[in-house]
């Protein structure tokens, strides 16, 4: 695809996807009390999603505007040099990590409002994750664009060639 918008939203969502897996592995070792749908349906409902409906709709929203976050990476990403995109993308999750630990410890929201050192460290390395994962398969989406649109160019028809192309040397076994 050679849409910045939907490879960002692509790889956002793979993020979000890995951000998710890393927050209930931690929520199953008693890590993290609170997933990060919980975070979507407490801005939705002012409380922890509860039932089955809830929880599903509460993740498609959570895994939907994470994605979007990732189209923001993907409009950020021609401002930055392609060095240490990976340390970039962690930052992007860390950030986005911390602005939403803030919002919700100052609108003091219920449920996820008190936070432990083990959660909030287990949750910032999800979030550091999900940057990673982010950057790199934007990257490789980035780059496999890249690379189609320069073969597109060498893809000139003979038929408007003034000087006849070079023959291709070949290897010998």
């Amino acid at each position: 695809m050679k849409d910045r918008f939907a490879n960002g939203f692509i790889a956002g969502f793979a993020g979000a996807v890995s951000m998710n897996i890393f927050n209930m592995i931690g929520h199953y070792l008693h890590t993290v009390k609170d997933h990060y749908y919980d975070f979507s349906a407490v801005l939705l409902w002012y409380k922890p999603a509860g039932t089955t409906g809830e929880i599903i709709v509460s993740l498609t929203v959570q895994l939907f505007f994470t994605a979007l976050l990732g189209t923001i990476f993907a409009y950020l990403t021609p401002y930055l040099n392609k060095k240490y995109y990976l340390f970039k993308g962690a930052s992007f999750g860390l950030t986005w990590w911390f602005s939403f630990y803030t919002v919700t410890t100052l609108l003091k929201l219920p449920a996820v409002g008190e936070h432990t050192l083990a959660g909030s460290t287990t949750n910032g390395i999800g979030s550091a994750i999900y940057g990673i994962v982010l950057a790199y398969l934007f990257g490789l989406l980035d780059n496999k664009d890249e690379l189609e649109s320069t073969e597109e160019k060498k893809k000139v028809p003979t038929k408007y060639r003034i000087i006849p192309m070079p023959s291709k040397k070949m290897k010998h076994r």
